[in-house]
């Protein structure tokens, strides 16, 4: 994993989730945009600790975000 892969991966858990918050009618927040960053810098330490590592735990945040906040940004 790269640092783009680590700022798609980011892009998609925040963009999700303000998707999510905006659907049920409140106001966005900075709370998940300082998450994302966090979990950019987190993706990249890892990176350098191990790639593949990385990479699994890349795609099973992607996949838990879009199944967590995916499903009510659908239903409405």
């Amino acid at each position: 994993m790269n640092t783009s892969q680590a700022l798609v991966v980011a892009a998609v858990v925040v963009g999700t989730t303000e998707a999510k918050t905006i659907k049920s009618g409140h106001a966005p927040a900075f709370r998940p945009v300082l998450g994302g960053f966090m979990l950019g810098l987190f993706l990249i330490a890892l990176n350098a600790a191990n790639d593949h590592i990385a990479n699994l735990f890349g795609v099973l945040i992607v996949v838990s975000a879009i199944l967590l906040n995916g499903i009510p940004i659908l239903t409405k």
